[in-house]
């Protein structure tokens, strides 16, 4: 249990101190999946206006959608993720873990090339995708120029990330963006200005405090909910120990008294 803790606290140092991710919905409903599937989404707006609020260095909206992906004759739904294809794009690395394994990375918003995830390149199809082959996204063919290193997750090994430009185009969503990731400047309390973000987005959208449609979370903060739950997980094990050890006990317990009740007539012989 302390590995595991110590093994998501790298990952957050990684990820740094100095991000904030804002999403669509509230705490309650906060979560990744509810990015692309709230009922009422971020918009370039919300983007325009975080970047204005002092102490953000720079800022990046994603789009993230289910999609219906197609190689040689095969198709699957996964995940694709639209990401800018300018300087805060290495926010999005930063934070999302991207590294090329194989390939290059993207460089044109305008050009139909994508990035897949390590599981999608070797093991989502029955044949392999490789450098230069054509897979269809909705029906549009985008040639594959990079595959990112594992990450871990399910999710994000089987993705496919595209420039945003294309992902606006390819599903049709307008200004909407599925989540902003803000990197605060050196120096500057993180804290305050994710509360300077909630103030500005609840006046944007004519919102009361506590009826947001939108969350704003540090990376300390996610980093605290996960903690959270290891404690549970470490309480889980620290539960199933005891009753090992109980388990365990009373069988040697049983052994020991069961082989004196088998020597006790050969003691009483020996003794008289």
């Amino acid at each position: 249990a302390q590995g595991v803790n110590i093994a998501i606290e790298a990952q957050f140092e990684k990820m740094g101190a100095d991000k904030i991710i804002v999403m669509p919905g509230s705490t309650q409903q906060m979560g990744f999946m509810s990015a692309g599937f709230a009922s009422k989404p971020l918009t370039e707006d919300d983007l325009e206006k975080i970047r204005k609020i002092r102490g953000v260095d720079a800022a990046a909206g994603i789009i993230f959608k289910s999609a219906r992906i197609s190689f040689r004759g095969e198709t699957k739904y996964t995940f694709v993720t639209g990401i800018p294809i300018d300087e805060t794009k290495k926010i999005i690395e930063t934070m999302q873990q991207f590294e090329i394994e194989r390939g290059r990375d993207l460089i044109s918003e305008n050009r139909y090339e994508a990035v897949i995830g390590h599981d999608l390149a070797y093991d989502f199809f029955k044949r392999e995708i490789k450098l230069g082959d054509e897979i269809k996204i909705e029906g549009r063919k985008f040639k594959v120029v990079g595959i990112l290193e594992k990450i871990g997750s399910k999710m994000d090994d089987t993705s496919v990330v595209i420039s945003i430009e294309l992902a606006k185009e390819l599903f049709d969503t307008g200004d909407e963006i599925s989540m902003i990731l803000v990197k605060v400047k050196k120096g500057v309390d993180v804290d305050h200005v994710a509360e300077e973000i909630k103030e500005k987005l609840r006046k944007l959208k004519n919102e009361e405090k506590g009826e947001e449609s939108f969350t704003v979370q540090t990376s300390r903060q996610l980093m605290e909910r996960v903690q959270t739950v290891l404690s549970i997980f470490q309480i889980m094990l620290v539960g199933i120990a005891a009753i090992s050890l109980l388990v365990g006990g009373v069988g040697i317990m049983n052994t020991q008294y069961t082989s004196v009740l088998e020597r006790t007539r050969e003691i009483g012989i020996m003794k008289a």
